[in-house]
C-alpha cells in the first residue's frame, strides 16, 4: 500500500513540475474529458470550478470546487476550498476547507492544519485530524475487525459528536485537542 502512496505522491510531483496550465484541471496522461469527469490521474491548480468528478486519483492545490467534487480513488486537497465531497478513497487535507453540509468518505482521512463545515459521514479504520476543527463525525459499521481509532492532535476541536455506529470506536487526545459533544459507542483515551 506504502509503495502505491509514493508512485502516486511520485507521479503527481512530476506533473506538477511541468509547464504550466491552461486550465484549472488536466489529466496526468491524456484522454478525452467528458464535461466535468476526469477518467485518470487529475491535477487541478488555482482557480474555481462549479463541480469536479474524477475516476482515479486527484491532486488539488489552490483550487475552489462551489458545489460537488466527487472522488473514485485517492484525493489529496492542499490550500483548496471545496463545498461537499464524496470520495471512495483515502482523503488527505493541507491547510484546506470544505464548506458544505456533505462530507462522504469511504476510507482514511488525514487534515492538517484545516476546517471541516458539515458532518463527516465516514467509513475507515483511522481518521487524523492535527490542528483541524470539525463538527460532527458519524463513522459508520463495516466489515473490519479492529475498531477504528480517531487521533485529534495539536489543539484539533470537534464542536459536536462523534459517533461510532456498529463496533465501538477509540477517540485519541493528544496535545489540548478536545470533543465538545459527546463520544458515543466509544471511549476516549488521553
Amino acid at each position: 500500500m506504502k509503495s502505491k502512496q509514493l508512485l502516486l505522491t511520485g507521479i503527481l510531483a512530476v506533473s506538477m513540475a511541468s509547464a504550466s496550465l491552461a486550465s484549472v484541471c488536466r489529466l496526468i496522461v491524456p484522454v478525452p474529458q467528458v464535461g466535468s469527469t476526469y477518467n485518470g490521474p487529475t491535477i487541478c491548480h488555482e482557480g474555481t470550478l462549479s463541480d469536479v468528478h474524477v475516476n482515479g486519483p486527484v491532486h488539488m492545490r489552490g483550487t475552489t470546487i462551489t458545489d460537488l467534487l466527487s472522488v473514485n480513488g485517492p484525493a489529496m486537497v492542499e490550500s483548496a476550498k471545496i463545498a461537499d465531497v464524496k470520495i471512495n478513497g483515502p482523503l488527505m487535507m493541507l491547510d484546506s476547507t470544505l464548506t458544505g453540509k456533505q462530507v462522504k468518505i469511504n476510507g482514511p482521512l488525514m487534515a492538517k492544519k484545516s476546517m471541516i463545515k458539515g458532518d463527516i459521514n465516514i467509513a475507515t479504520k483511522h481518521i487524523k485530524l492535527d490542528q483541524t476543527s470539525a463538527k460532527n463525525i458519524v463513522v459508520r459499521a463495516g466489515h473490519r475487525r479492529k475498531s477504528t481509532i480517531v487521533d485529534l492532535e495539536n489543539h484539533s476541536v470537534v464542536s459536536g459528536d462523534i459517533i461510532f455506529k456498529g463496533k465501538a470506536g477509540v477517540v485519541v487526545l493528544k496535545t489540548g485537542s478536545v470533543v465538545k459533544g459527546q463520544v458515543i459507542n466509544g471511549r476516549v483515551k488521553k
